[in-house]
C-alpha cells in the first residue's frame, strides 16, 4: 500500500493509509511477517516499559488499536520486537543508561501502561530503547554531531527501575543525547539534520571507545543546525560506496573523507585535565524495582499508533 518513490519525493500523506487523529504522530515503524510467539516491547519518554505478546496486535483495524496505556504527559519513544529472554538498554537525554534483563518485565496486555524501566532525575527523559546484540556495539549520538561506539559489556546488568550509569558526557560541546543504535562493523549509518542535510558513512570508521567519555565528532554541522535522526542499515552492495551529502534543496554532492565527517572521527576526544571521566556512585545508581504496572481500560476512542 506504500508507493515506491524517488529519494527526493515528499511521499504520500499517512492519512491516506491510516485513519489517525490530528494529535497522533508516528514514532516508529516495525516490519512484521508473522505474528508469532515473540514480544513487542514498548518504552515511553517518562521511563515506563512494557512487553506484550506480538500476536495480541494481529487483529488490527485501519484506525488502529490501543498499543499501550500512557500516563499524563507521557508518549511512546521506541518499540522493538524481542524473543522474551533478551536484555534491554534504555538511554536518556542527559547521558544516562541502564541495562536489565527482559525477564524483569512480565508480559502484559495491550492496554497496560507498563512498569518503571529507569528512574529519571530532574529535566531528563528517555530518548532510546535498544535490544542488546552481543555481536554488536552501542552507538550513541548527540545533538551537535558528536558521538561514540561502546561495547555492551561496559554496561553492567542492573535491576530495572534504577538510575543507571553514565553513558556519555553531555557537555556544551556535545549537547543532549538524541539517539542510540545497536550497530556492527559492516553496517552503514545515515545521519539526518534539522535543516535537511543527510550524510551516509560506514560504521567501521568509528572506532570503539570507553563509556564515560565525550566521544568524537561524527558529522560536521553548519551554523545552528542539529542532528535530528539516525538510521543504520546493512549495505548489500559489494562495490565501494562513495560518501554523499544531500542538502535541503535536494542537491546531492560527493564528500571527501574530511568533508562531512571530521578527520578526527577515529580519535576519541580526551577530557581536559580538570574533567576526568566521572561515574556515578554505584550505591546511588540502583534502586529496587517496584511493581508499578497499571492496566488501562479498553477504549476504542483512545488510540495510540506505533
Amino acid at each position: 500500500d506504500i508507493p515506491s518513490m524517488a529519494r527526493q519525493s515528499k511521499g504520500r500523506a499517512i492519512v491516506n493509509l491510516l485513519q489517525i487523529g490530528p494529535d497522533e504522530k508516528i514514532c516508529t515503524v516495525i516490519p512484521v511477517r508473522e505474528f508469532d510467539e515473540r514480544f513487542l516491547v514498548t518504552a515511553t519518554r517518562n521511563g515506563q516499559i512494557k512487553k506484550t505478546e506480538l500476536k495480541a496486535y494481529s487483529n488490527t483495524r485501519k484506525g488502529g488499536i490501543l498499543a499501550t496505556g500512557l500516563g499524563e504527559g507521557d508518549e511512546v519513544i521506541g518499540v522493538s520486537i524481542s524473543r522474551g529472554n533478551d536484555q534491554i538498554v534504555l538511554g536518556t537525554a542527559n547521558g544516562q543508561a541502564i541495562r536489565f534483563k527482559e525477564t524483569d518485565v512480565r508480559s502484559m496486555g495491550r492496554t497496560a501502561a507498563g512498569v518503571k524501566g529507569i528512574n529519571l532525575r530532574d529535566d531528563d527523559q528517555v530518548v532510546a530503547m535498544i535490544i542488546v546484540d552481543p555481536m554488536a556495539t552501542l552507538l550513541t549520538l548527540c545533538e551537535k554531531g558528536h558521538g561514540k561506539r561502546t561495547d555492551f559489556d561496559e554496561y553492567r546488568l542492573q535491576s530495572r527501575g534504577g538510575y543507571g550509569i553514565i553513558n556519555i558526557k553531555t557537555s556544551d560541546r556535545n549537547g543532549k543525547v538524541m539517539g542510540m543504535k545497536s550497530v556492527r562493523d559492516e553496517d552503514e549509518l545515515m545521519l539526518i539534520t534539522h535543516k535537511g542535510m543527510i550524510v551516509r558513512t560506514g560504521i567501521s570508521g568509528i572506532r570503539t571507545i570507553g563509556r564515560a567519555t565525550q566521544g568524537v565528532r561524527i558529522i560536521a554541522l553548519k551554523g545552528d543546525d542539529q542532528l535530528m535522526s539516525i538510521a543504520s542499515f546493512v549495505n548489500d552492495d559489494d562495490d565501494e560506496q562513495e560518501l554523499t551529502q544531500v542538502e535541503g534543496d535536494g542537491t546531492v554532492t560527493a564528500l571527501e573523507p574530511n568533508d562531512g565527517v571530521a578527520s578526527d572521527v577515529a580519535a576519541p576526544v580526551e577530557p581536559a585535565s580538570d574533567e576526568a571521566p566521572v561515574e556515578l556512585d554505584e550505591a546511588e545508581n540502583v534502586i529496587e524495582p517496584e511493581d508499578e504496572s497499571v492496566d488501562a481500560t479498553e477504549d476504542d476512542d483512545d488510540v495510540t499508533m506505533l
